[in-house]
């Protein structure tokens, strides 16, 4: 897996200190995020990433908190594409 770029919307987020979390799986099943509490840089994001997508078929990505909803639900984006979720 190579190194991806943080998208330049989500690096602002990151920058201003919006809580971070990771999302690991294998297979089809996502698992329960987990808060990313690591260095805010691109190299320390981009391995913890690869990290947890290693050993087999497992996949990862990263979100960051981007704002509450007219619901109050949180929206996340995902820090390589910038989709919100």
């Amino acid at each position: 897996m190579t190194a991806t770029t943080i998208h330049p919307a989500a690096r602002k987020l990151i920058d201003a200190g919006h809580a971070m979390q990771v999302i690991a799986g294998e297979g089809t099943g996502p698992s329960d995020p987990t808060p990313y509490t690591g260095k805010r840089t691109d190299r320390a994001i981009n391995s913890r990433i690869t990290h947890e997508a290693s050993h087999g078929d497992r996949w990862a990505w990263c979100e960051v908190y981007s704002h509450e909803t007219k619901c109050d639900q949180r929206a996340w984006m995902n820090v390589t594409t910038g989709e919100l979720s």
